[in-house]
């Protein structure tokens, strides 16, 4: 589907001057009112989302060293798989219902419906896909059968779209990601009282996730192989970023900040040594980016700027949204010199 040109890490030095993506971080913003959603396990393309439909190619996008910004159509991208071969997020079908949809190349799109050819919308929104497996064979997401409805899904062209229920009959569900082998759905399952609580699909249903201070809000990305888990809504206030492991359990982290209004952990490295994600500060409307790197939390700007790359002084880095297999690369959102919101790829420093 893409052209993989054996030129990737050239590209990526040249944008860097005379210093490599080895020894000096690459920072590359991407087109005007972007905004990222995922990336493929190479780091090699990037898809996302235009923030204003008044922008060029409203919908989706994918983006490559390469190619540069290619308009996808649709109403939006939400992930890309591993291999780079499958790109999801959602569609209008012709009576303008927002349906799960798999990019089918220019500006066409597979649509998924929802759980049964009988599954009503709420108001036009029928189904939308969240995150998709490595090889591109599972989907999951969000799926609805009238306003009272609204759960979260698995699907894969043998079976359909699978209900995956809620811990609560009368509330929802949603799955916001999958690990790349598949084996680990992750997202929420609401309280009686309506309360996000983050939650892993395990053996045929829902298990809520908590913490000594009790329940953590959604579960927001998940490792290759299903063995690590990070979100958001931890702490005694429900303000820090947390992860997950069996062994370990739910651990909160609290982020660049002693005392964040809000800590988000969004998507981590295939072994967690590098998890990207954002935190904002008490009485501040806007995040920061921040790394954590053997889970120290780093920001994203001040990273860049003690590595030399000056060109990031006059951006605002807004939020780390995706991390590539290795956690070589990231991408996320900013607001660029001209006031305006970018997508971003950083190639980090082998330090």
């Amino acid at each position: 589907m893409f052209k993989r040109s054996l030129t990737w890490c050239v590209v990526l030095s040249l944008y860097a001057g005379t210093a490599t993506a080895q020894d000096q971080p690459t920072f590359l913003p991407l087109d005007v009112d972007t905004y990222a959603s995922g990336i493929s396990a190479d780091g090699s393309i990037v898809v996302g989302n235009y923030y204003s439909p008044n922008s060029a190619g409203a919908g989706g996008f994918y983006w490559t060293a390469d190619t540069g910004t290619v308009p996808i159509g649709g109403n939006g991208v939400a992930g890309i798989s591993a291999d780079g071969a499958t790109i999801v997020g959602r569609a209008n079908d012709a009576t303008g219902q927002e349906n799960a949809a798999i990019w089918q190349g220019g500006t066409d799109w597979q649509l998924l419906g929802s759980f049964s050819p009988d599954s009503a919308p709420c108001d036009q929104l029928l189904s939308e896909a969240y995150a998709v497996s490595g090889d591109g064979s599972a989907i999951v997401g969000l799926g609805w059968d009238g306003c009272s409805h609204a759960h979260g899904f698995r699907w894969d062209a043998m079976t359909g779209m699978v209900d995956l229920g809620s811990l609560v009959t009368t509330r929802g569900s949603r799955a916001n990601a999958i690990s790349s082998d598949g084996s680990a759905i992750v997202g929420w399952s609401d309280q009686a009282t309506g309360f996000r609580q983050g939650a892993r699909w395990v053996d045929g249903a829902w298990q809520w996730l908590e913490t000594d201070y009790g329940p953590v809000g959604e579960a927001l990305g998940v490792n290759a192989s299903g063995s690590m888990i990070v979100g958001t809504g931890c702490g005694p206030l429900n303000e820090w970023a947390w992860y997950w492991t069996a062994e370990t359990g739910v651990t909160c982290i609290s982020g660049t900040l002693a005392e964040p209004d809000r800590t988000f952990m969004n998507d981590l490295s295939d072994d967690g040594s590098v998890i990207g994600g954002s935190v904002r500060p008490s009485f501040d409307p806007y995040t920061e980016a921040v790394l954590w790197i053997n889970f120290e939390p780093v920001n994203l700007r001040q990273y860049l700027l003690d590595r030399g790359v000056s060109d990031a002084q006059a951006w605002t880095l807004s939020s780390v949204v995706a991390v590539s297999a290795d956690g070589s690369v990231v991408a996320g959102t900013g607001i660029g010199p001209d006031l305006r919101l970018h997508s971003f790829v950083v190639v980090l420093a082998h330090d």
